[in-house]
């Protein structure tokens, strides 16, 4: 018996819709105004907000915290690394997405073969 494929397209606009909430979202997040978002050229960079941007990279499951964690400060503290906070939750975001969705479709897959192969005697 072959596997039954029939579902796929609904995965495909599940994976669909998810990643368009992201781009909406991110449109929306950062539409903040200039002035909320500058600081002094010799401001120091806030550092979990770089550590944040290199953790989405190996670890996108610490990204996103680190990001929001970020963000916060930079609200309250006169610091740079506004755009690193948000790559690093934009990165991780998509990390955690596309992990979540690898194992989705691997779990589907492997529910197809084992359905569709005879069990042995």
């Amino acid at each position: 018996m072959r596997p039954d494929f029939s579902a796929l397209p609904i995965i495909g606009v599940v994976a669909l819709t998810l990643l368009l909430g992201g781009v909406i979202a991110g449109v929306l997040l950062t539409r903040r105004s200039k002035a909320t978002r500058s600081s002094a050229p010799d401001a120091p960079m806030n550092t979990i907000a770089l550590i944040g941007f290199i953790a989405a990279f190996f670890a996108p499951y610490a990204a996103v915290p680190l990001g929001h964690v970020a963000l916060v400060q930079l609200k309250r503290r006169a610091e740079g690394g506004w755009g690193l906070a948000i790559a690093s939750l934009w990165i991780g975001y998509a990390g955690v997405w596309f992990s979540f969705t690898y194992v989705a479709v691997w779990l589907w897959f492997m529910i197809q073969i084992v359905t569709a192969s005879p069990m042995p005697r």
